[in-house]
């Protein structure tokens, strides 16, 4: 079962390794999380990532931002959004947001914050290092997704993939790459922010 939901989060793999952000807030709707991110809805369009990538080039990260059942969601290329502690404290103010970061040299960041508060935060390529309130909130379900295996990370695994399915496992949220590929709300935002102004 597990092995099925980890195959339903392969399709970020395709995005590895140019780097995303994906940013999920709880209860939370797509014009919601565009104003958080300071952007303006009316200068969103909606747009295929193909769309998105002919209007924009692939000089400046483009947001793109939709909801899946009871979350709003936030999908980056380039960007990395999902390690602005200031921004994810705000967005999780009275709501849960998770974060996966995944930059172009590897650099990986899964993080769970309620109400401004870190709960659990770590690097998929050493899970046994966490931080937080509590670091252990998922500490059974990395076993049971494949991540951790005696102790470890399993070599066989996937480390994205197994992360994100603590997600689904753990929060209920999944996203399938159809929904980030088909049409969203998408607007380009400044290189600030994103590794490729490094």
């Amino acid at each position: 079962m597990h092995e099925e939901i980890r195959a339903r989060w392969a399709w970020v793999s395709r995005y590895a390794s140019l780097g995303f952000s994906l940013i999920f807030v709880k209860g939370r709707e797509a014009t919601d999380m565009l104003r958080a991110l300071g952007g303006d809805p009316a200068d969103a369009e909606v747009m295929t990532m193909l769309e998105a990538g002919a209007e924009f080039g692939a000089e400046l990260p483009v947001v793109r931002t939709g909801t899946i059942p009871r979350w709003g969601f936030v999908f980056e290329q380039f960007g990395r959004l999902g390690s602005d502690q200031d921004l994810i404290r705000e967005l999780s103010v009275g709501t849960q947001v998770v974060s996966m970061l995944r930059t172009a040299d590897g650099t990986s960041v899964f993080t769970l914050i309620e109400d401004g508060e870190v709960v659990t935060s770590f690097d998929p390529l050493m899970p046994m290092w966490r931080r937080g309130a509590d670091p252990d909130r998922f500490a059974e379900a990395m076993v049971q997704v494949g991540l951790v295996r005696d102790g470890s990370v399993d070599p066989e695994v996937d480390v994205v993939t197994a992360t994100l399915a603590l997600a689904t496992l753990e929060l209920g949220i999944m996203l399938d790459g159809a929904a980030v590929e088909g049409p969203l709300l998408s607007v380009e935002i400044s290189a600030e922010g994103s590794w490729m102004d490094d």
